[in-house]
């Protein structure tokens, strides 16, 4: 026998014996009747052999109706929440392993705490507190339902977060996958960039740009016309924009300015072409950023989160399905309990009748006993009387025969 059928088994035995069973009690004080029984099941007397024997049979229905209503009317994910494993000892089902326990399912393994039920101990628990009579008449059904109710409210919420950040995850999977396919600028386009900036409206040409050190005052073998540094900072970003429209490439920083420097190298510590690539190069990265849009992490790390993600998904929405047919099997078993009391209650009532007929049946016998008693005194009295009158009557005769 598996724990949980031992835990339950001694729930409703106290059920089986004392309401269908029959509810054994001793009819009489035991010192004058030592083997009469009274059976309130068929209404019979017998001695304690016979009422051994019902014993018996009412754990041998204990089994099966454990065996109907439990584990019959369960599927396997709720015996799985429910915990059936085989037996290893417990407080409930008694010490030591079982000798003869069933095998167990493949996925025993997967298996955790008996007492696990939606979440927690608390059901088994409120569920094994008491095998008395009264205790599981008072077994608490609607707080066990509370419990139900919140655990599945808890998994419910805990389903919509993760379909929710899944949805979130998707959005920047889908996003990150795009970045894969944009193109990255090369080093000619970063040159033909730059060029456009270094045109007859700021610079007059590469050539002056970079013999003027790129606009300096003092840096350069040439003066470059006034304000051309400021002038090719606008031209560059009007170039670049146009470029970057659309979302079709994505701004190589280290290569634009390896291409920057190769074209305008800074030949002094007065140049200020150092200054005028590193400017270049931050609108080119604002411009590209805005493009393509912001990357949040690396694929294959959001990957993984997604697929975690789908596992706590899958685990939570197990959860609600296995906490959903073990309450089945649960309630099944209140409605067994529940009309095993209302019958318990019913037998009772016929063993209260019994026994007040039992004992008006005794007051009666010990009336007739005292009759009986009354009667056999008289009877006595009576013989008495009689044999006084032989005597009397003998002593007539012997009178008279001398009479004669």
């Amino acid at each position: 026998m598996t724990t949980l059928r031992a835990g339950l088994t001694s729930l409703i035995a106290v059920f089986l014996v004392n309401g269908a069973g029959g509810a054994r009690i001793r009819a009489h004080d035991m010192e004058s009747w030592p083997d009469f029984y009274f059976n309130v099941g068929p209404f019979s007397f017998g001695n304690k052999k016979k009422s051994v024997k019902q014993a018996e049979d009412a754990e041998q229905k204990v089994e099966d109706t454990v065996n109907k209503v439990l584990l019959g009317g369960l599927t396997f994910p709720a015996k799985k929440e429910l915990k059936i494993v085989a037996d290893k000892g417990s407080a409930i089902g008694g010490k030591g392993p079982a000798k003869d326990s069933p095998a167990v399912d493949s996925d025993a393994d997967s298996f955790v705490d008996v007492n696990m039920i939606c979440g927690g101990p608390q059901i088994w628990n409120m569920l094994t507190a008491s095998s008395s009579v009264s205790g599981v008449q008072n077994i608490k059904w609607s707080k066990m339902d509370a419990v139900k109710d919140d655990y599945l409210e808890e998994q419910q919420l805990k389903v919509k977060g993760l379909e929710v950040e899944l949805e979130s995850l998707a959005a920047l999977i889908a996003i990150k996958k795009a970045e894969q396919q944009i193109k990255y600028t090369s080093p000619e386009q970063a040159k033909q960039l730059i060029e456009a900036a270094l045109g007859s409206e700021s610079f007059g040409g590469l050539d002056i740009a970079q013999q003027s050190g790129c606009g300096s005052v003092y840096g350069g073998a040439i003066k470059a016309p006034r304000r051309a540094f400021r002038k090719s900072e606008g031209l560059f970003e009007a170039a670049a924009t146009q470029f970057f429209n659309g979302g079709q490439f994505r701004l190589n920083g280290d290569g634009f300015l390896e291409a920057c420097h190769e074209l305008l190298p800074q030949e002094n510590e007065r140049s200020y072409c150092t200054q005028l690539c590193q400017r270049f190069k931050d609108t080119a990265q604002t411009l590209s950023a805005s493009g393509v849009g912001e990357t949040t992490g690396n694929l294959d790390e959001l990957l993984n989160q997604e697929a975690a993600k789908n596992d706590e998904l899958v685990q939570a929405r197990s959860h609600i399905s296995q906490c959903t047919k073990a309450w089945d099997g649960i309630s099944l078993l209140r409605t067994h309990i529940v009309a095993m009391a209302d019958n318990l209650d019913e037998r009772f009532t016929i063993l209260q009748n019994a026994e007040m007929d039992l004992d008006d049946a005794m007051w009666e016998l010990t009336d007739l006993e005292e009759h009986l008693k009354e009667e056999e005194q008289v009877l006595n009295d009576a013989i008495q009387d009689l044999a006084a009158a032989g005597v009397e009557t003998g002593k007539a005769s012997t009178h008279l025969q001398e009479v004669m």
